[in-house]
């Protein structure tokens, strides 16, 4: 089928006031297949279709003759249609829109007219080429009009699609047609496994997983492959190259190892690294993720994978952040944290710092007496109170957002961190 081939549907009392209108949903599209919504049945309504469709230029096999529900009973008898174009496969480096004419064409006996063309996504838009032999107003019995469908793939994510788009007609609460784009998205990049969890691991000890990017050979056109990048720097996480996948430790846990069929092309390249987990690793929780950076030739590369870690350490903080919030300018504000963890060597002398100048830090350990009496109370599983860290936000701090780390180290180089934030709106002198 040539791009401007089409495919006919008929269907009865359509309406429509002067103009195309156009509804398209808003957000940000996805490649969710939305199901098909059961047209309102309609007498006299019919879907042909009539020849194959071709894409961006790439011939596809001819789809299967659409569905075709007819009721050829009185007025008030009712049938259903759906026409749909199957653009076949397209890449993320296609930027043109998908586009395909629909014609639908009135086999009642009565004129009817447009009321609205909805698209259920964001990424696609619709609109009426033509209304009716005059170009307007209704469309006679067996004259045709034409709905022009566009789908941006800049939206699209690989993986199936199929966007859809509803006919309504005056008088009526359900669609009397639906349009549907079909086809799929094919990655430039795909990273496997897409997730990787170390679990929980004790503080300096290590951990690594094999991480593999596959490359469509089309991204050598732009030049030299993009290289893996952890959103933000994780302290304790690195990602290094590997000749090979290596065996993952049994403790790490991945998902995501195999790709659907068709998701990437055949013409591929592979690159290997390892995702290691170093001794400095912060104690906590810790989410981090890897991606690919786009190109302005190769358009939006969606390849990720996360990874997480929880590393145990002796010593924990309660709350584990500061949030000052909005705080006036030329004014003091502190909070407080609690170190709470083992008694022992490592945690007898405990180094604070903050990483900003307008964040100061005091620690005050607690008592050792205190501690002793935490024992004697019959609570040897709980984590007694170390001290306390008191975080200050200085008057000098200037107007804006102000982000700071604290950081709290044993003496063998156990580390948390503690993130600060503050908004100090500007005074209009």
């Amino acid at each position: 089928m040539k791009i401007s081939s089409v495919q006919s549907m008929t269907f009865r009392r359509l309406s429509y006031a002067a103009g195309a209108l156009l509804i398209p949903f808003a957000g940000v599209a996805c490649n969710t297949a939305h199901p098909t919504v059961a047209p309102q049945q309609l007498s006299g309504v019919r879907l042909v279709s009539d020849t194959d469709a071709v894409a961006g230029g790439a011939q596809i096999p001819t789809p299967p003759a659409a569905t075709m529900l007819t009721d050829v009973g009185d007025s008030d008898d009712q049938a259903k249609s759906t026409g749909t174009y199957k653009f076949g496969m397209v890449t993320q480096k296609r930027s043109e829109p998908i586009v395909h004419d629909f014609e639908l064409r009135n086999d009642s006996k009565n004129p009817v007219t447009i009321d609205r063309i909805q698209p259920q996504c964001g990424c696609t838009t619709a609109v009426i080429k033509n209304q009716g032999t005059a170009g307007d107003g209704p469309i006679a019995p067996g004259a045709l009009v034409k709905i022009h469908v566009a789908v941006d793939p800049s939206h699209l994510i690989p993986g199936s699609v199929a966007k859809n788009t509803l006919v309504y007609i005056k008088g009526q609460t359900d669609p009397a047609a639906t349009l549907v784009m079909s086809g799929a998205m094919q990655a430039l990049a795909s990273f496997l496994p897409s997730s990787i969890s170390f679990g929980d691991v004790p503080a300096h000890e290590t951990r690594s997983a094999s991480l593999t990017v596959i490359y469509d050979k089309e991204l050598l056109k732009d030049g030299p492959l993009p290289v893996p990048k952890f959103g933000r720097p994780i302290t304790g996480m690195r990602l290094v190259p590997a000749e090979a996948p290596e065996a993952d430790d049994p403790k790490v846990k991945t998902a995501g190892a195999d790709l659907p069929k068709d998701f990437m092309g055949s013409d591929t390249i592979k690159k290997y690294y390892k995702v290691e987990l170093t001794p400095d690793a912060v104690i906590g929780n810790s989410f981090a993720s890897l991606a690919l950076e786009s190109t302005p030739k190769s358009g939006p590369l969606t390849a990720f994978t996360s990874i997480t870690v929880n590393v145990v350490g002796d010593i924990q903080a309660s709350p584990n952040s500061v949030a000052f919030g909005t705080v006036g300018e030329g004014t003091t504000q502190t909070q407080r944290l609690t170190i709470t963890g083992k008694r022992a060597e490592n945690t007898k002398k405990l180094a604070i710092k903050s990483d900003n100048d307008h964040v100061s830090v005091k620690y005050i350990p607690v008592p050792k007496n205190t501690f002793a009496v935490m024992q004697v109370a019959g609570t040897p599983n709980a984590q007694p109170e170390l001290g306390t860290v008191e975080v200050t936000l200085k008057p000098d701090a200037p107007s804006g957002p102000l982000q700071a780390k604290v950081t709290v180290k044993t003496t063998d180089g156990q580390l948390l961190e503690l993130p600060v934030w503050a908004y100090i709106p500007k005074v209009n002198k």
